[in-house]
């Protein structure tokens, strides 16, 4: 979201996801305060497992050293004065995490991530909850495991060389475009429309809730694609938001660094290749 005003809590955290230790070994970017080489990933690894934690080796320990050193010294500094602002720097941010490998953590190495599994997740997820306020970790969740897991899946390598690439770098801030003024969890009663018209799509409607909406480049949108029964008759589109004209933001601001995303009437055309696929 634009800002980190929500309560702090590593339960919050625990939700989200990141993998990424090995691959980050293997590419120097952390080992116990030092670059990583091949001797120290089997020696580490060796020794881990003689260890007494049933889930965690010397490696999940660096990837949580790593984290934990971006944490002290680009976030937790500032959230006082982030607090004051509404809003905290979410391009910078994710540059620093993006850089460190923190945004791709179960993503394709192909596309610039790390691929390793779930309980490097884990570690990640317990590292976040250190952060002093909710928002920011709510967003960096959004960025790894909101916006972008149905565009690592189903994307197309093109849309993934667009979208997904730049995310997982840092480079773009993602959102995800779920919920309306009329439709939370109710997903099906999203009024959103995507109309098709020749190789694009006209979408329509309004989003709200959004979480880094306001400083976000692109959103993984749900609309309604067709006339079909309301549980098959949706779309996940990338849309891009950095646009002449894209959106209106009234600036209204709902809850603490939740604000409200109005997709205008006859919104430009988006691409229809730029779909993730029906629901």
């Amino acid at each position: 979201m634009c800002c980190p005003l929500l309560p702090a809590g590593p339960a919050m955290a625990r939700c989200w996801a990141g993998l990424w230790a090995r691959a980050a070994w293997a590419k120097g970017r952390f080992v116990l305060g030092g670059p990583a080489r091949a001797g120290d990933l089997r020696r580490a690894s060796g020794a881990a497992r003689a260890g007494a934690h049933w889930l965690y080796t010397r490696e999940h320990y660096a990837v949580r050293e790593s984290l934990r050193k971006i944490i002290d010294k680009d976030i937790n500094p500032f959230v006082d004065k982030w607090e004051e602002e509404g809003q905290f720097p979410a391009h910078k941010i994710f540059k620093i995490l993006g850089q460190a490998g923190f945004l791709g953590v179960n993503k394709p190495t192909e596309y610039g991530g790390m691929g390793l599994d779930f309980s490097y997740s884990i570690a990640v997820a317990e590292e976040l909850g250190n952060i002093r306020c909710g928002g920011v970790p709510m967003a960096i969740g959004v960025q790894t495991d909101m916006a972008t897991p149905a565009l690592t899946r189903f994307g197309s390598d093109e849309l993934k060389r667009e979208f997904l690439v730049p995310t997982i770098a840092g480079d773009v801030v993602a959102c995800l475009g779920v919920s309306e003024p009329g439709a939370g969890s109710d997903v099906a009663s999203i009024k959103t429309t995507a109309v098709r018209k020749g190789d694009d799509y006209v979408i329509n409607g309004g989003k709200m809730w959004i979480t880094s909406g306001c400083q976000a480049d692109w959103m993984c949108l749900l609309a309604n694609s067709s006339e079909g029964p309301p549980h098959q008759n949706k779309s996940l589109i990338c849309l891009p938001l950095k646009l002449p004209a894209r959106t209106k933001n009234d600036g209204l601001k709902l809850q603490p660094g939740q604000f409200r995303l109005e997709i205008g009437k006859n919104f430009r055309t988006v691409r229809v290749i730029n779909c993730l696929g029906r629901l």
